[in-house]
């Protein structure tokens, strides 16, 4: 079988820097091409350049209409946040593939994909196997890792580009702190079901909520045990962090759970389910998959099943 792949390339995303031909896009095609020299399975490539914030959907519905089966995303997070809302748009038509470009590479981790061996990945994405995983949505927006509400969301909407660009995760680190002084704990109001389905209501004081899709955060980090949360199951996995008495505190407290790997044991409280709304008094800032999204309420549910993604055996 004859891959048709179309590779949705972001040129600003952090790794091109490291090339000398990158600058343009003649050198890019020419980079994205010797990734694929020596793949042993028959394909055909064809690459499109995003432009703009929100390309990557567009491109990949261009690249599902043109044929395309599997639509490689070229990217981070958010180029791969992007290509996945042009997929869902065309029902199933073709297949996410991953060669990790960007600044934490958070799926490309979850899904094994190397993120330092780009020829590798090219091979991944125009292999044989594939695995089906869950999607969630928050206020319509798609995300397939996590939406955050508070702390983190608050470092992700302040963050600035130009520095993004020149010191990559350290960026999010200058923005973090700026963001946790004078950062208070607000009141969460959760609503648990959708619609007649709604089961019990509760609030709590806290500074930082997440709906997680898969347990890695913020690159290799952990917010949950690997048998906590499943991209497969149908469910997304809400954490409600225990209050702090300061931003900074609750910076400095979740970073060194997110370094063992605890955030989920020492959640005020946890809940897996298909459906959950969330009300804040203040108002909070929302991320999804590393990227401003807009502020509270919130009307969060999953996707079960929704995408193809290109990636290695699990015997592998």
């Amino acid at each position: 079988m004859t891959r048709r792949v179309c590779a949705v390339l972001n040129p600003t995303a952090g790794s091109w820097k490291r090339y000398r031909q990158g600058t343009t896009a003649e050198g890019r095609d020419h980079i994205v091409n010797s990734w694929f020299a020596g793949s042993p399975h028959p394909f055909e490539l064809t690459i499109l350049e995003t432009r703009t914030a929100g390309d990557g959907s567009e491109c990949a519905i261009r690249a599902v209409r043109s044929g395309a089966d599997t639509v490689m995303a070229v990217g981070g997070d958010g180029t791969i946040r992007e290509v996945l809302e042009g997929l869902c748009a065309c029902n199933d038509a073709a297949r996410l593939g991953i060669i990790p470009t960007g600044t934490a590479n958070v799926l490309a981790r979850a899904m094994r994909i190397p993120v330092n061996d780009a020829p590798n990945a090219a091979n991944i994405a125009v292999g044989e196997f594939e695995k089906r995983i869950d999607l969630g949505t928050c206020n319509g927006q798609l995300f397939a890792l996590h939406a955050g509400i508070g702390l983190d969301a608050m470092a992700v909407h302040s963050i600035s580009p130009r520095l993004k660009l020149r010191t990559g995760k350290f960026a999010y680190v200058v923005s973090a702190v700026k963001a946790a002084v004078g950062a208070r704990s607000c009141a969460f109001t959760v609503t648990y079901g959708e619609g007649n389905s709604e089961v019990a209501t509760s609030t709590y004081s806290s500074d930082q909520l997440f709906a997680a899709n898969f347990r890695l955060y913020a690159g290799s980090y952990a917010l949950a045990p690997e048998t906590e949360v499943s991209a497969h199951d149908g469910y997304l996995n809400l954490i409600v962090c225990k209050p702090a008495s300061s931003g900074l505190t609750a910076l400095f407290r979740e970073a060194i759970h997110l370094q063992r790997g605890t955030t989920f044991e020492h959640a005020a409280t946890r809940y897996s389910g298909a459906a959950f709304s969330v009300t804040c008094n203040p108002q909070m800032p929302i991320q999804l998959d590393g990227d401003p999204s807009g502020w509270t309420p919130a009307k969060i549910k999953v996707i079960p099943g929704a995408v193809r993604v290109a990636c290695l055996p699990d015997n592998q």
